[in-house]
């Protein structure tokens, strides 16, 4: 291009980092932001976001990670897709304080978790367990119990199984508006699909059963 006298436009770098994203060729998308940044272009917002949904879908989290704090220095904004994959990425790892911090940082920016699911589905990126755990997480600590269990729903009819930690999650939530009835068909459904109550979901059905008086069922 530049020996045909053809001087290209940060639009052109960014179809070609489309291009090249969408074919998983990540070591040359990079190549190819260093270069257009070498040559006195300023990414925008497209042009990161493009290059961190190339990355999420290879589940590159350093390189998201690093992306994710150009744009944050730069006052742009991650978009939805760059969010999953931090937050699913740092949770896999164990990490869940990097990911809740991320999800909050998510949702003050005005992404909520379905805005970020509906995102990914368009994307054709499934979201997995791990990723349903941390957005059910983020709405049961905001109180958002409706929305939480909608997106257990949409969760099943993945064809995913929930594990006992986004039971938990939602036992609690619920527990905690003070609707026992769905926080005990949810341990209901948990035994009925085989899995354990460890010592955080008995935690969480004594502490809700006290703090709604009914101790002696608690003891």
């Amino acid at each position: 291009m530049m020996s045909k006298r053809l001087v290209p436009t940060l639009v052109t770098y960014n179809v070609l980092l489309c291009g090249l994203c969408q074919v998983g060729m990540m070591q040359e998308a990079d190549s190819l932001l260093n270069a257009l940044v070498a040559r006195g272009f300023v990414p925008n917002y497209l042009t990161y976001n493009t290059v961190i949904d190339g990355h999420s879908r290879k589940k590159n989290l350093k390189e998201i990670l690093k992306l994710h704090d150009e744009m944050v220095t730069k006052g742009l904004n991650p978009c939805p897709g760059a969010y999953n994959a931090l937050i699913s990425g740092f949770a896999m790892a164990g990490m869940m304080r990097q990911a809740n911090d991320f999800l909050y940082e998510m949702q003050q920016k005005g992404f909520t978790p379905f805005a970020m699911y509906d995102e990914m589905i368009q994307k054709q990126l499934i979201p997995n367990v791990v990723t349903f755990s941390a957005l059910i997480n983020g709405l049961r600590k905001n109180g958002k119990m409706l929305e939480a269990k909608d997106l257990f729903h949409k969760m099943l009819e993945k064809g995913l199984f929930p594990n006992s930690v986004i039971y938990t999650s939602l036992i609690d939530g619920f527990f905690k508006q003070g609707n026992m009835t769905a926080s005990f068909k949810l341990g209901e459904e948990m035994i009925e699909k085989g899995l354990m109550f460890d010592v955080v979901t008995y935690n969480v059905f004594i502490n809700g059963l006290c703090n709604r008086g009914k101790i002696n069922e608690g003891k």
